[in-house]
């Protein structure tokens, strides 16, 4: 027996309340992961969308800011001081100071204009080496940094401090940082007509809306429900274990089940209950084997002894030769009668030679009888194998089998195999008869004269199965499968 069978109920329920625990974990934890998963997208959902607040209210600081300058830069007062020589520039220097000064210090805290020379021609305010650069072209009178002349370089020196607080108030959510990752330059905005770089040192940021207490107690709770759910698994399974296996098993009712079931082995459950469903089986094939003996001893045997009877008590008073020889045929009769019921009862051919040879014989006589209809075997087991009770069945099966072929299927070519297979630790006598015949179509149609139903009955009768299918060339596999554990089916002999 293997070890798997030797273990005992209680080891069993626990496996088993281990194993449905496991497969909920395992959903759990898959519902956990994919919740870490949702988690990690939205915290980078919830970045980049900072990073998008971020970068808007900057673009709209610096447009804000590169509007006003732009008009600055495209004044008469501007283009006339930027191209004007030395001698009147300093005649209009004043009034070009005041058109700088239109941008509060506290936003542009300085200037540096130099020319195509690269003298410079301008600065007012403090310097620092934060600021933007502007490429002063023009097309005429109009200032474009793409396609206009250039004929001087603007600098605008920032204040870092005040950029800030500007970009608080397009977007409240900015707040200073001191370790996050500074930001270098401002957005280009109309790079076209402006030309602009720039260098600018931000240490700011829009913190991301994260969900992580939401997420902590979600698991916090699907923990405790897990630990929960596995107690009343747990629970369950013992009441379902008790009520579905045991007490069925041990004949009793309710939930109620000893103590000491936890020590049974698997190994004596199965014992137990395949004795009882074979004691119950054989008790019913056994009546109903007697049933049949005793309706064949009246039918066949009863009217021949009688009539055999009334000749011989003529005999007595005749000297008639003819009386003698009918006498005498009547009694060759019944005995041949005999032989034959005792060959129902129990094939002699299987006591002397045994099942697998019995199954040559047998199908080499069917195929002397069958006129066009080649029958071969494929046998693959040994007959110390095979129990006694099955081996008369298999023998039975086989022969109503052949018998179906020989009336109904009009075969050119039958197949009879049979072998020994193992599943779940159990071995099975598999039986497959095989012919490339009309087909049998829907059994249900059938009636018993066809011995369908003495073929189920027989298998069923040993707790094996009885099935009819179509299998390639062939149209019709008659297909049994019987268990064999002759360690307990020998026993009942």
């Amino acid at each position: 027996m293997n070890m798997e069978q030797n273990i005992t109920l209680g080891t069993l329920e626990r496996r088993l309340s281990t194993s449905i625990l496991l497969i909920v974990s395992t959903i759990f934890l898959f519902t956990f992961v994919f919740h870490i998963y949702i988690q990690i997208q939205h915290t980078k959902h919830s970045e980049e969308s900072a990073q998008l607040e971020l970068n808007s209210a900057l673009k709209i600081y610096t447009s804000n800011l590169l509007s006003r300058i732009g008009i600055i830069l495209s004044s008469t007062e501007f283009i006339t001081f930027l191209r004007s020589g030395s001698h009147s520039r300093d005649n209009i220097e004043k009034d070009f100071s005041s058109l700088m000064s239109r941008i509060p210090k506290h936003e542009i805290q300085g200037w540096k204009m130099i020319n195509r020379s690269g003298d410079i021609i301008f600065e007012s305010g403090s310097l620092s080496n934060n600021h933007i650069k502007f490429n002063l072209c023009y097309v005429g009178d109009t200032f474009n940094a793409k396609y206009g002349l250039c004929i001087g370089t603007l600098y605008a020196y920032i204040n870092n401090r005040k950029i800030v607080d500007k970009l608080k108030d397009i977007n409240s959510s900015i707040e200073s940082c001191v370790h996050c990752t500074a930001i270098q330059s401002l957005p280009s905005v109309q790079q076209e007509i402006y030309g602009m770089n720039s260098i600018v040192d931000l240490h700011i940021k829009i913190e991301p809306k994260y969900h992580w207490n939401y997420f902590l107690s979600f698991a916090a709770v699907s923990l405790i429900a897990l630990f929960i759910l596995g107690y009343m698994i747990k629970q369950k399974v013992k009441r379902v274990f008790n009520k579905q296996v045991i007490n069925p098993i041990l004949g009793m009712s309710g939930t109620n089940t000893p103590s000491n079931y936890d020590d049974s082995t698997v190994k004596e459950i199965i014992e137990l209950r395949y004795k009882k469903e074979l004691l119950k089986t054989r008790t019913y094939a056994e009546e109903k084997q007697n049933r049949l003996i005793a309706n064949e001893l009246h039918d066949s045997f009863g009217a021949h002894v009688m009539m055999l009877k009334w000749d011989i008590e003529q005999l007595e008073t005749s000297d008639n030769k003819k009386e003698i020889d009918v006498a005498l045929r009547k009694t060759d009769t019944l005995v041949e009668l005999i032989n034959n019921f005792i060959n129902f009862i129990r094939p002699e051919i299987l006591d002397t030679l045994g099942l697998n040879k019995s199954l040559i014989i047998l199908t080499e006589e069917w195929t002397e009888r069958s006129t066009g209809c080649k029958i071969s075997s494929n046998l693959q087991f040994n007959d110390r194998d095979v129990p006694e009770v099955v081996t008369h069945f298999v023998y039975r099966i086989c022969q109503e089998a052949l018998t179906n072929i020989h009336k109904h299927s009009f075969a050119s070519l039958a197949k009879l195999e049979v072998y020994i297979s193992e599943n779940n630790h159990i071995n099975f006598l598999i039986m497959k008869i095989k012919d490339n015949g009309v087909g049998i179509g829907d059994t249900s149609q059938f009636s018993s004269g066809h011995g369908l139903n003495s073929m189920k009955e027989r298998a069923v009768s040993l707790g094996g199965t009885f099935d009819i299918k179509t299998e390639h060339e062939f149209n019709t596999v008659v297909h049994v499968k019987i268990p064999i554990r002759d360690d307990i089916l020998n026993e009942s002999h």
